[in-house]
């Protein structure tokens, strides 16, 4: 039996603003809401996202402990979307040749994320 990854748990500092950036800069799907805890949905995984994080500092030279990719077709729609709801990245756009292309952001507590869109099946060698 194979292992598959349905579910992400964050922990974030403040439970509003993780909101606005879930759902509405990035525009995930709502799954449940309570004061200090919410659900949303991206493709196939649930995000439960918790308060009571800490945010990491900006000079902090440490990597954050998870860093999450997201799916999507069209990385340069995805972008200009994204940026249409506030969302801001860091640096331009990458490439791992033949794997993906891929733009990185924070959320709010310093979390990384990314975004990319894959050259071909990413469970496949290249």
């Amino acid at each position: 039996m194979s292992l598959t990854c349905c579910h992400i748990l964050l922990s974030v500092s403040d439970i509003d603003e993780a909101v606005d950036f879930y759902l509405t800069k990035l525009g995930l799907i709502l799954i449940e809401s309570y004061p200090k805890f919410f659900a949303v949905r991206a493709g196939d995984v649930r995000f439960s996202v918790f308060l009571g994080g800490k945010k990491r500092d900006s000079g902090n030279e440490e990597g954050a402990p998870a860093v999450v990719m997201l799916r999507t077709e069209d990385l340069d729609a995805k972008i200009a979307e994204l940026k249409g709801r506030g969302v801001v990245f860091e640096g331009d756009v990458m490439e791992a040749p033949k794997f993906m292309r891929y733009i990185s952001l924070l959320d709010p507590d310093g979390n990384q994320l990314y975004v990319a869109q894959y050259l071909g099946d990413p469970f496949v060698a290249s």
